[in-house]
């Protein structure tokens, strides 16, 4: 049973650092060669991130666990409060602080990952019964 956690655990961050530079790439294209605004782009590769995030967990980390329209509303409600928080922190660190943008996003998406976890392991995905 231990074993099964930190497997989880690991493909859940392993899914996470992916995501994470898929995103740090979108919000850098964005920003260094498409000219848009820090906040407009980050707000635009949270929401993609959200998504592929989802689709991920759901067929990798969570493959044991029921999955479909229930649970991506549950996975989006949850991320929500996470992703306004890596956005407030964010914008904190950059329009504040004066930090670099890609790193303030690094900052913003750690501060979210053990809850964001937590929340997928006891609410989003429920268990099937037999596995």
């Amino acid at each position: 049973m231990i074993a099964r956690h930190w497997r989880k655990v690991l493909l859940f961050g392993g899914i996470g650092l992916t995501v994470f530079m898929v995103g740090q790439a979108l919000l850098l294209g964005l920003v260094e060669f498409a000219r848009w605004n820090e906040f407009v782009a980050n707000a635009l590769q949270l929401v993609v991130t959200l998504g592929l995030n989802f689709l991920l967990n759901s067929w990798i980390t969570w493959r044991d666990r029921t999955r479909g329209w229930r649970e991506f509303v549950k996975f989006t409600s949850s991320r929500v409060v996470t992703l306004l928080l890596s956005f407030a922190v964010f914008s904190v660190l950059v329009g504040v602080f004066g930090w670099h943008y890609l790193v303030a996003n690094l900052v913003g998406v750690a501060v979210g990952m053990a809850l964001n976890y937590a929340i997928g392991e006891v609410w989003v995905f429920k268990r099937i019964e037999g596995w």
